[in-house]
């Protein structure tokens, strides 16, 4: 048994084991002489208390603690040996009294935990819950080691208890993202790519950069990642007030490298805050402000408007309003802000030239006169049209050749000049048009879906009925059914025959060459009979000798006025001597020339005059015939009573040279019809052999989902086919002129058409956070201007940012926020300059979950 004591002042300390608090430097061998006090305060001070003798301070210290110090006291008195402070411990029989008080507690407890039944939770519970946690009442609901019922807590002291484990507690009603633990709830590979970049900057140690740093803490080894938990910051039992989203700084400084003292003193600049990318719709407050604005007032005021101020916003609150949290300003609608000014755009009516509609499906224009003379067959087609191949077409008909583009191989061809063209390449052009025929025939005969098989771009599925719907636009079956029956009036007979290797009927071959024939004499060509002239007289008297019809010079209507000649045979109409309408058959009268080549004396089906009285314009009956009908019908005969007879050689020619009466005002004739003016709403309707869509205003359905559908393909195998109709719809001044103020962005690889202005459901993550609501009343007199202010000099570069497909390339045309603006306001005295104010630590959306529930 050890001695607990040295005896011998010199070798030993008392150490005083009854007392509850021991020094704490008993570990060194070398407790101080008074110890602690009864508080466990140390109470350690001077060596000794230095004393005066003769102006002159001696060293006290006892032969105890080592007699009189070499050094002395100093000039005012102070003992040159300072001890140095310790944290005193509890002494071993201080312990054993504590310990069995908490076993003693402990043993109260379980029976108190026994006997309460439903409420132990209740009493063992360390502290009383936050308000959104009150409810619950198991301590498994969140502590993961801690077993069902009661005692539940009990198994937590011997299973122990998992930070990651509990974290996944708060996940089945928190959804923090698919990466929750990571710093910030930041996705992993974000945050890799991040740390990557701002290490290739090459920053030094002093730049601000690495003052915001992440220490990432130390990695676990069960996933192998930096990983922060939910109870690092949100802390329970503190009761039912506590704001659990409440961080000080001192804990967000605990993780990061730099430690910031003041906001205004400390805190980094914010650069171009809050200009991350340029707005997604086109709209330069500069020019609207200096010119546009000022001149659409000035125009109301021409026009004697009621409220001519009313024209152009006068306040920034009439375009800009407060969203739903009053956190982020959001634009009015476009029929509140822009549609008195940009609607003829829209609609058209402001188009000086060219169509006010989308050319979607055309009949192109074709050289027709050069496909008859190379005996190319296409049967019926618009013989008036000038169109070109419409991308819309050109997609289709690749679907109808089995994705064969017909389209490409008439590139370089001139289709309304085709007469430089090639064998092949005419055969290109039937290969096409028969195409085009076969599919306006489906499209009027099959289902819509059938004839536009459209899929997705992404995966190639089917598009979905709503998609549909609007790439469709809904058009009218007769819109079809017009066409064909204008366009292609034999459409179905001429497919038919053409499938069976046949002439269509519309088709006339080309004519024979005929043999060169030559005159005996000179050698000059001869004509089809030597010896008739092409009117009837020898070849000799050149155009008829003396009458250009055969007759005489004398008389013009055949001698003596009657359209019979007389002897004589001087009638226009008559050749021989005696033979009047019919003459002989000499070959010198054009009305009596052999039978093949007399058109009235061909057999009666050729004869219009020898045919029968149906047929026959001179031998009709009398209702029918204009050289026999009654007097008040015959052109050549005057009115009834006019003369002595009713032909025009007794009397017809007095009432020819009668004074005629003064003619009535014919009326106008009606305007043309113009379909494009009929569909002034907007809509299908055809021109020109095209199918045209007109705009029906603002948000068209029809014209933004082609821009979506088409712009999706970018990047995919469907590219090459939609890329075209894109380019057809989305420059700014195409039909609707949509891009004009809607942006387009290029997010690597498809083309995202930004329909919608700056939103508050798309403001969702990030580090940043800002709140209108406290700061619109506190701006003072200058209002908005207060933090936005213009930047100097014009517009055009902004203007020119927009002809890009990058939205990071921008030139704004507001100044950036400063940050000495904040901080004029932002101090501990004022507004606070809490990190949480203006930062949040969950850069991803943080919400509930939906909770499973079985369908009963």
């Amino acid at each position: 048994m050890g001695l607990l004591q040295k005896f011998g002042f010199r070798e030993s300390r008392y150490q005083r084991p009854q007392e509850k608090w021991i020094c704490g430097h008993l570990a060194d061998g070398s407790p101080c002489p008074k110890g602690p006090d009864g508080r466990g305060q140390c109470r350690a001070q001077a060596a000794c208390r230095p004393f005066l003798v003769d102006g002159r301070w001696e060293c006290r210290r006892s032969q105890q603690d080592g007699g009189p110090c070499e050094c002395g006291p100093g000039p005012d008195g102070a003992c040159s040996i300072q001890q140095e402070p310790c944290r005193p411990a509890l002494s071993l029989r201080a312990r054993r009294g504590r310990a069995t008080r908490w076993a003693t507690a402990l043993a109260v407890g379980l029976v108190v935990v026994i006997l309460g039944g439903g409420k132990a939770s209740h009493w063992l519970m360390p502290g009383p819950l936050s308000g959104p946690h009150a409810s619950l009442t198991d301590c498994a609901s969140c502590h993961s080691g801690t077993g069902a019922g009661p005692l539940g807590f009990l198994q937590s002291f011997a299973a122990g208890s998992d930070p990651h484990d509990n974290g996944k507690q708060c996940l089945t009603c928190h959804d923090a993202g698919k990466d929750p633990f990571t710093p910030h709830t930041y996705p992993a590979d974000d945050l890799a790519r991040l740390t990557e970049a701002l290490e290739a900057k090459g920053e030094t140690q002093d730049s601000w950069v690495h003052r915001i740093a992440f220490a990432p803490p130390k990695k676990l080894a069960s996933t192998g990642q930096p990983e922060i938990f939910c109870a690092t910051c949100h802390t329970e039992h503190q009761g039912a007030k506590v704001d659990l989203t409440e961080v000080s700084n001192a804990r967000c400084q605990t993780c990061h490298v730099g430690k910031f003292g003041t906001f205004e003193a400390s805190h980094p600049g914010f650069g171009d805050y809050p200009f991350r990318r340029r707005t997604r719709i086109n709209f330069d407050h500069k020019s609207h402000f200096a010119k546009h604005f000022p001149d659409t007032v000035a125009t109301a005021l021409a026009q004697k408007v009621a409220d001519p101020a009313g024209a152009a916003p006068q306040i920034c609150a009439d375009c800009h309003q407060p969203g739903p949290d009053r956190r982020y300003m959001e634009t009015k609608a476009y029929e509140t802000m822009c549609q008195s000014c940009h609607e003829g755009d829209v609609l058209g009516t402001n188009r000086a030239s060219g169509p006010k509609g989308i050319d979607f499906l055309a009949v192109p224009g074709l050289d027709l006169i050069t496909l008859e003379e190379r005996g190319i067959d296409i049967g019926a087609w618009p013989e008036r049209s000038e169109a070109g191949i419409t991308p819309f077409l050109r997609l289709m008909l690749k679907r109808e050749a089995g994705g064969d583009d017909l389209a490409a191989e008439l590139e370089g061809l001139d289709l309304l000049d085709l007469r430089g063209a090639s064998d092949e390449q005419l055969q290109a052009v039937a290969r096409f048009a028969w195409a085009v025929k076969r599919l306006f025939a489906r499209l009027e005969n099959d289902r819509l879906s059938d004839t536009m098989p459209l899929s997705a771009p992404a995966d190639g599925a089917p598009m979905a009925h709503e998609d549909m719907v609007r790439l469709s636009g809904l058009i009218a079956h007769d819109v079809i059914q017009g066409a064909n029956r204008d366009w292609f009036p034999d459409l179905a007979d001429d497919l038919e025959r053409h499938a069976k290797g046949e002439q269509t009927s519309s088709y006339t071959p080309p004519p024979a060459p005929e043999p060169d024939a030559t005159n005996e004499g000179d050698g000059s060509p001869a004509s089809e009979s030597a010896q008739e002239d092409i009117l009837g007289a020898d070849t000799a008297a050149g155009l008829g000798g003396d009458d250009i019809l055969g007759g005489d010079q004398a008389d013009i209507l055949g001698g003596d006025g009657r359209l019979t000649g007389d002897d004589g045979g001087e009638d226009i109409l008559s050749g021989g001597l005696s033979d009047g309408l019919s003459g002989d058959s000499d070959g010198e009268d054009i009305l009596a020339a052999p039978t093949s080549d007399d058109i009235l004396g061909a057999p009666a089906s050729d004869d219009i005059l020898g045919a029968p009285a149906s047929d026959d314009i001179l031998a009709t009956p009398a209702s029918d015939d204009i050289l026999s009908a009654p007097a008040s019908d015959d052109i050549l005969s005057a009115p009834a009573g006019a003369g002595e007879s009713d032909g025009i050689g007794s009397g017809g020619l007095d009432a020819l040279a009668a004074a005629p009466e003064e003619p009535e005002e014919a009326a106008p004739p009606p305007p043309p019809f113009d379909p494009e003016i009929w569909a002034e709403f907007g809509g299908w309707y055809r021109q020109d052999a095209t199918i045209r869509y007109r705009p029906t205003g603002h948000a068209d359905r029809f014209i933004r989902t082609w821009l979506d559908y088409a712009g999706a393909a970018f990047g995919t195998p469907q590219e090459a086919d939609l890329k075209p109709i894109f380019d057809e719809l989305s420059p700014d001044d195409a039909v609707g002129r949509c891009t004009r103020c809607h942006s387009i962005d290029d997010d690597g690889g498809p083309m995202n058409m930004k329909w919608h202005g700056f939103s508050t459901k798309r403001m969702k993550g990030g580090f940043t956070t800002f709140s209108h609501a406290p700061h619109l009343s506190a701006v003072g007199e200058e209002g908005c201007a207060t933090c936005h202010t213009l930047t100097p000099g014009g517009s055009g570069d902004f203007e020119k940012t927009y002809s890009r497909f990058d939205p990071s390339v921008f030139v704004p045309t507001f100044k950036p926020v400063e940050k000495e603006l904040c901080a004029t306001c932002h101090i501990e005295e004022a507004a606070g300059e809490d990190c949480t104010l203006c930062h949040a630590y969950h850069a991803s959306e943080f919400a509930r979950p939906m909770i499973e529930t079985k369908i009963p």
